[in-house]
């Protein structure tokens, strides 16, 4: 019979060649830039312990302004809420929402202050969109920690502003991204490309600490679908307590 701790040293070591072998593909250069950026973010310790995350500040877009409220909970749960003044009426809005529970997505549209709200099945291809972006973690360590494939496509140099530029390939979807990582190793923008040649650009700034955490809050958003877009997030709550019922599967459409 194994004694205890003889067993907990095997299953260690086996942990310990399972993870090398996973990271075997990655050079050492390109561990280390990745290291260095969640370093930067605020570590894993702190990264690890976020269970669900509320943003909330305004989009601006055509000259309009938009409210959002976007939350997020582990493992895959994302709700956003765009409010949109109704033209001509100073005290009224609509809301779009949408939403998705880790197995089904849904939207919505209804009167602000309204509890009534009718719901609609999203698309496979809509679901799939708003799933890509419902995790807690900043986009690069969410791709890495999925083992998406990784390369550097351009060092740190003088001309480039000290910036190392970084090429990943979803493992869900074949879409490419393309992060441009400053001399601190923050992401200063991202370049993604879907599977059918869709692009979308966007550019972060004035990085701010929150919980130990380094997050942006301000991004420009340049697509080819909806043009630019300016999201100013105003605050950030990290650890939210919601009910599951919130993220409400599309099996209760009603």
């Amino acid at each position: 019979m194994i004694k205890r701790p003889l067993l907990f040293m095997l299953l260690l070591a086996g942990t310990m060649v399972l993870t090398y072998q996973a990271s075997a593909i990655e050079s050492p250069e390109l561990r280390k830039i990745l290291k260095a950026h969640v370093d930067t973010m605020g570590g894993w310790m702190h990264w690890n312990d976020v269970e669900s995350i509320r943003s909330t500040g305004t989009l601006e877009r055509d000259g309009q302004q938009i409210e959002f409220c976007i939350i997020k909970k582990r493992p895959q749960q994302i709700r956003a809420t765009l409010t949109i003044p109704i033209p001509e009426s100073d005290d009224e809005a609509m809301q779009i929402i949408q939403a998705h529970d880790g197995r089904n997505a849904w939207a919505g549209t209804r009167r602000a202050g309204d509890a009534r709200l009718n719901k609609t099945e999203l698309t496979d291809s809509q679901a799939q969109a708003l799933l890509n972006d419902a995790s807690v973690l900043p986009k690069l360590i969410q791709l890495w920690r999925a083992g998406a494939p990784m390369e550097i496509l351009q060092h740190p140099s003088a001309r480039n502003h000290e910036c190392t530029t970084l090429k990943v390939t979803s493992t869900t979807a074949d879409d490419i991204y393309i992060f441009v990582l400053d001399q601190n190793y923050k992401v200063t923008s991202y370049t993604h490309t879907t599977h059918d040649q869709q692009t979308t650009q966007t550019h972060l700034s004035h990085y701010k600490q929150i919980d130990g955490l380094y997050l942006p809050m301000h991004m420009e958003i340049h697509s080819e679908q909806t043009g630019r877009s300016i999201m100013t997030t105003k605050a950030i709550v990290i650890g939210v307590g919601i009910y599951e019922d919130y993220f409400a599967s599309a099996g209760d459409l009603q």
